[in-house]
């Protein structure tokens, strides 16, 4: 009975092991810089925190229609983007028009004068790098799994 239990069980434990492994790969994987849903985490060097009437900062782009858009801590935005390898901008953005904190509307300010500035992207595992095409100045991770 021990030996047909461990025949069983051994390669059902196997499979749950090898299941583990390739799912931690996959998290590892770059994802694709358009259809995906990308969080700020970092703006020109310092870190991004969400506070009172602040919320994290997004961005997705939308290659077929060459838009991006996304929440920009306070309001929604969205505009024309031009991508060309890995050369991007974006052109002036359309948003809603809510107000908030004053620290809250510095921080949505800065986040969309830093999205003027940029000219390159770059992509490692999970973490989007957007450069003025010197410096670094966002960086964003992925949240939601890429559209298919």
């Amino acid at each position: 009975m021990k030996t047909i239990l461990l025949v069983v069980l051994a390669p059902a434990v196997l499979l749950l092991i090898a299941g583990c492994q390739t799912a931690e790969r996959r998290s590892d994987a770059p994802v694709p810089l358009t259809g995906t849903q990308w969080v700020l985490r970092e703006l020109n060097g310092k870190p991004v925190v969400p506070g009172e009437g602040f919320q994290s900062p997004t961005l997705k782009l939308d290659a077929a229609n060459k838009r991006v858009s996304g929440m920009s801590g306070i309001n929604r935005y969205a505009g024309p983007c031009e991508l060309d390898g890995a050369t991007l901008r974006f052109g002036l953005f359309m948003g809603t028009r809510m107000a908030g904190p004053p620290e809250a509307m510095a921080a949505e300010d800065a986040f969309l004068a830093a999205l003027g500035e940029v000219r390159a992207w770059k992509i490692s595992g999970q973490i989007l790098e957007l450069s003025d095409g010197t410096k670094t100045v966002a960086r964003f991770q992925a949240t939601v799994p890429p559209d298919d």
